[in-house]
């Protein structure tokens, strides 16, 4: 999970949960342990639709992520983007992102791998961003 806040056009990314293999259930109580409430918009990878019922009927605010991967990288790095400090998994994964290549030559496609902290923070950025380009997005 990714927490996204948005202050005159910067952007502010910070880690608050990094785990695999939870279930539904577990991932509700991981929720709300961090404080994660039904006024804050979730923006979840859309390719769940079980997992993000399940959230919605738990009380939470689930948004459709637009998840266009191409556009998304282009808004975000047209802002200016900071992530605290703490957040030491998804600065890994930032550091680790990469650009396909062929023959030699940089290609305008990321690997996709190692990047589920950053998917997250991009679904909220962009999906909110380009609507109303404010507020508290988790996802």
């Amino acid at each position: 999970i990714t927490e996204v806040r948005e202050k005159d056009k910067e952007y502010y990314w910070e880690e608050r949960l990094h785990q695999s293999h939870l279930t539904n259930n577990d991932l509700i109580e991981k929720m709300r342990e961090i404080g994660i409430t039904e006024q804050d918009e979730v923006y979840p990878d859309m390719a769940e639709p079980a997992r993000i019922e399940e959230l919605r009927r738990a009380g939470f605010n689930m948004i459709d992520s637009d998840k266009e991967v191409k556009a998304s990288i282009d808004f975000i790095k047209s802002k200016k983007l900071y992530i605290t400090k703490k957040s030491t998994n998804l600065i890994k994964e930032m550091r680790s992102y990469s650009w396909k290549t062929k023959d030699g030559k940089l290609l305008d496609e990321p690997v996709r791998e190692n990047d589920h902290l950053i998917a997250g923070g991009r679904y909220a950025q962009y999906t909110s961003g380009k609507s109303t380009g404010h507020g508290l997005e988790w996802l």
